[in-house]
Formats: structure tokens, C-alpha cells, sequence
């Protein structure tokens, strides 16, 4: 029920129109059922694992069982057409990535743009755009506002046309880049119509800033990545799937939130577990990633780069974020080589399969980057080592703030260790620094530092620097330290030190940003000791 309506009124005289100068661009576009496979190579991409191993994590979700669908469903997909007899498919090499969104449409400011949709899938479906202007003909919802324009929905095997137009207020503004990432979906039943998969990325760009091939000028390679939790259960074809599956309903019914779960599909693109196509670029490319989010409260997502930055809305980040129906376009120029993940940041979509791979070559006709001149060095001496953790250890301001009694306080629950609760200490692995090679004596925390509390030690560099960490495992399981924001000198995730063990890091200081460090042997197992600098 978290809607509303507002109303547009004319108060005074009509300003003048705008103009549309520009072309009006064309899209033929079906909504086509399919059964789509989540994991088609059968193997985790980035670990070589088989999907369906017994006991791990991807098995949740591809295990094909007499209560488990396993990993293949029918669902429904926007697919371009050369025309309107949607008979020639459009099929470019370079949209192979998009996997379950529908074709990229592109316009720019004073354009029009003009779809013609055939609905060949069982149900209603429509299109509705973000970020283009169209009247109440063309909106591809329907709700009760009083208006005699019911919307523009096609009904099973009927095509309709729709209209949009881009004028200056709906273009990029001074500050933005020059292409805004939006997105189209189906809106006959929001929910259901895209968890079923209709979705679909759309490009407003400046005046002149698409080519005449319709691509974006001064860009090597485009990139748009979904990142969302497709729930099959609200599906239009989960009952087909179960029939499909040839599924035993008692089984189900012993454990229906285990089957429910298991259908919630923590996706890249329609992908899980790096089995998006990989994405190629070179060294040097200037690589325009165009980031979607949809879905529910679930669905917030820290999409990190692992191995180089991106630039977004003028800062150099590491990771973007994005809400349900949130876009961000962020400019990456890879000047690390290798093969590296993207991933949501947020640790059970990470470990339920929501990671994709790109890969950075250096390509015969790239002028190779210059080697960079370094002007310092820098050493750090940081050890990792267990303690016992206190999260409170003094009490006396809470009660007093809140004039309660320990036992009604709101911490209770969390800091009591009576009746066989934990209380407020717990065994955590941490960084710490020291003096020298010798990890005898630790560098005392002076007052600003103090305030770090469970976090490592602060690492600071300039453009220019080299970082060296020599990191000794004090711990009792393989840790290691990985940087975000610079340029590490082995790709991919680092090698562990073993408990006892000893390693050296040596990072590039190319950017200066704001970084966390993280130490991913197991990722999501190690993430929470909260190992972070």
C-alpha cells in the first residue's frame, strides 16, 4: 500500500513546447517465454566448482531434486527484432552479457522514440520507461486515477506502439555525465511481470553524444549490469516451473521456506555465480559500466570492483551503490591487468552466487601506459592476532542517558551473560601494527587513533608512493590483507599467510580515496572477524 497519486495541473497559460529536433529512433521489441538457465557452464566461474556439489552453497540453488527446481525456469525476456514483422532477430555479439534484460535503447535529448511491442507470452505485459516524457496514452500501467487514458498494456499475441519523447528537461544536466543510465519494465503487475524477467536498460543522452552506429562517442566498451534478487516464487511461472519440475508436494510442504528460498535467485544479469558471459576490455579503455537495481528491501546492493577504480559523479570510488529502481553510471579506465570479480559487497548475496568476472588484457594497437616514476616508500608492520573482544565495556552512560536499570536497558538482551548468554565479549581476530620486522613491540594508538577501535591500523599514502605491508598471522586460521583503491602488485585475491606464517604486500599508490583492506580466503567466513584498515 506504500503508493499515492499526485496531479499535474495547468494554472496558467500553457508554456510553449518543446521542440524535437532530433531523430526518432525505432525499437521492435517482443516479450518472448523461455526457459532460462542461472548457471549454464555447470560450474562456478570464479572457483571451478561444480554447482550442484553436495554441501555447498551453490547447491542450494541448483540441486535438482524431487523438491528443488534446480536452477532452470521458465520466465520471460525482452528481445529486439530488425522490424515490425519480427521475423530477424537483432543479435550482436556485444550484448551477449545482457542475459535475461531486454535490448539497450538509446536516445538523445530532442529525439523521439517510437516502440513497437508484440506481446507473444501468455499474459499481459507492457513497457513502461524511467526518465523520458510520455503522456497518459502511452504509460504501460494501469491504476484507478480518474483518467479516461487506462493505459497501455497488450494482451497476450497483440501489439501496440508506444511514444516517447526526450526534451532538454528530461536530458542530462551540467553536472551529469553524458549519457543517464535509466531502465524500462513491464508495469501490467510490477512485481510479478519482472520477477518473471522483463526488464530492460534505456540510455538519455546528450545532443550529439551517440555516434552514428548509435553507440556512445569516446567510450571503448558499455557494460549494464542488473543486480537484483529475482524471486521466482512471484513468478507468472511458478506454478509452470513446480509442474515442470515434477515436484512432490509433500515433500514441499515439510519444507516449503526451504523450497521458497531456494528459488530466490541472487543474480547478475539473470547470472549466479560467475556465469555471466566474462567481460573483455584493454588496458587503458575507457569502459562505461551502467549499473541497475530492482527488486525489494532486499535488494541493496554495494557493487565493488575488485582490481581497478571508477569514477562517480566526480569522485574516484571503489564501489557504487543501489537501491530498487536506482541507476548509476560509473567510467572505469582498467590500468590493472588480469582477471578480476565484481560482487555485491553485502555478504549473503556475495556467498548466494551474486558475482560476475571481467577481464583486463593488454591488446596488440594499445599504446602501453607509461611505467609509473615512484617517489616514496612506505613500510608498515601489521600482525593479526586474536583477543578477547568487548563491545561494551563500560555501561555506566547508557544507564544514566536512558535512567533505567541494567536489566531494562535497551542492551540487554545483547550485553547480559547471565542464563547462559554471551554477554558482551567475544574472540575477534584484528590488525595491529608494530615497530619493526620483529612484531615485538606494537605501535601505541596516540589519541586520534584511539577511536579505531576493532579497526586496523590506518595506511596512508600519496600519488606516487609505494605501500609496503610486511603481515605476520598471529591467528589460528590463513588470513591475508587486500587493499581497495590501489594498484596491488600480484592481481586477483592475495595469498593467504598461514597461522605463524609471514607475507609481503606491495601496493602502487595511484588514487587517494578512502579504502577498507579485507583478507578474502573464504570470504564471507572471514569477512565478519572485521579485519579492516
Amino acid at each position: 500500500g506504500m503508493q499515492a497519486l499526485y496531479k499535474v495541473k495547468s494554472c496558467s497559460m500553457a508554456p510553449p513546447l518543446d521542440l524535437l529536433t532530433g531523430k526518432v529512433r525505432q525499437y521492435f521489441i517482443e516479450a518472448h517465454e523461455i526457459q532460462w538457465n542461472y548457471g549454464p557452464m555447470g560450474h562456478d566461474g570464479s572457483t571451478g566448482k561444480n554447482l550442484r556439489e553436495p554441501g555447498s552453497i551453490s547447491d542450494k540453488f541448483f540441486q535438482k531434486s524431487s523438491s528443488r527446481i534446480g536452477g532452470t525456469y521458465w520466465k520471460v525476456r525482452y528481445e529486439a527484432f530488425q522490424d515490425e514483422t519480427f521475423q530477424e532477430k537483432m543479435q550482436l555479439e556485444e550484448d551477449r552479457h545482457l542475459g535475461i534484460l531486454g535490448p539497450v535503447i538509446r536516445a538523445e535529448v530532442g529525439d523521439t522514440i517510437q516502440v513497437v511491442f508484440y506481446n507473444r507470452a501468455s499474459q499481459p505485459f507492457s513497457i513502461q520507461p524511467h526518465g523520458v516524457f510520455y503522456e497518459k496514452d502511452y504509460e504501460g500501467t494501469v491504476y484507478n486515477d480518474g483518467s479516461s487514458h487506462p493505459g497501455l498494456v497488450a494482451k497476450p499475441f497483440e501489439k501496440v506502439t508506444y511514444r516517447w519523447t526526450v526534451p532538454p528537461h528530461a536530458g542530462p544536466t551540467a553536472q551529469d555525465p553524458a549519457c543517464l543510465t535509466w531502465m524500462y519494465f513491464s508495469a501490467a503487475d510490477p512485481i510479478r511481470d519482472t520477477n518473471s524477467g522483463l526488464v530492460g536498460p534505456l540510455l538519455v543522452c546528450r545532443a550529439g553524444a551517440l555516434g552514428a552506429d548509435g553507440k556512445q562517442k569516446g567510450v571503448d566498451k558499455e557494460f549494464f549490469l542488473l543486480f537484483t534478487v529475482l524471486d521466482e516464487n512471484k513468478s507468472w511461472y511458478s506454478n509452470a516451473n513446480q509442474a515442470a519440475a515434477m515436484l512432490d508436494f509433500r515433500l514441499l510442504s515439510e519444507d516449503i521456506e526451504g523450497f521458497q528460498d531456494s528459488n530466490r535467485m541472487h543474480a547478475i544479469n539473470g547470472f549466479l555465480f560467475s556465469n555471466l558471459p566474462r567481460l573483455d576490455m584493454c588496458k587503458g579503455d575507457t569502459v562505461a559500466w551502467h549499473l541497475l537495481g530492482l527488486g525489494t528491501e532486499t535488494d541493496v546492493h554495494g557493487v565493488m570492483f575488485q582490481g581497478n577504480t571508477v569514477q562517480l559523479q566526480g569522485m574516484r570510488k571503489g564501489a557504487a551503490m543501489l537501491f530498487p529502481h536506482t541507476f548509476v553510471m560509473a567510467i572505469m579506465h582498467p590500468d590493472n591487468l588480469g582477471t578480476f570479480e565484481i560482487y555485491c559487497q553485502a555478504g549473503s548475496h556475495r556467498e548466494a552466487g551474486m558475482r560476475a568476472i571481467y577481464n583486463v588484457s593488454q591488446c596488440p594497437g594499445h599504446q602501453a601506459t607509461p611505467r609509473q616514476r615512484y617517489q616514496a616508500a612506505r613500510i608498515y608492520y601489521i600482525m593479526a592476532e586474536e583477543v578477547e573482544w568487548d563491545y561494551c565495556p563500560d555501561r555506566s552512560w547508557e544507564l544514566e542517558w536512558h535512567n533505567q536499570s541494567e536489566k531494562d536497558s535497551y542492551g540487554y538482551i545483547f550485553l547480559n551473560n547471565k542464563d547462559g548468554l554471551l554477554g558482551s565479549r567475544y574472540k575477534k581476530a584484528v590488525f595491529r601494527e608494530y615497530t619493526d620486522g620483529t612484531f615485538r613491540i606494537p605501535r601505541p594508538r596516540t589519541g586520534p587513533e584511539e577511536h579505531l577501535g576493532i579497526l586496523g591500523p590506518l595506511i596512508k599514502g600519496e600519488v606516487g608512493d609505494i605501500l609496503t605491508v610486511v603481515f605476520k598471522n598471529n591467528a589460528s586460521r590463513p588470513y591475508s590483507v587486500h587493499a581497495h583503491g590501489v594498484l596491488e602488485s600480484t592481481t586477483g585475491w592475495p595469498l593467504a599467510a598461514e597461522p605463524g606464517e609471514w607475507g609481503h604486500l606491495v601496493k602502487e599508490q595511484g588514487t587517494c580515496i578512502n579504502s577498507a583492506s579485507g583478507f578474502w580466503i573464504v570470504p564471507l567466513k572471514i569477512m565478519y572477524f572485521r579485519l579492516e584498515w
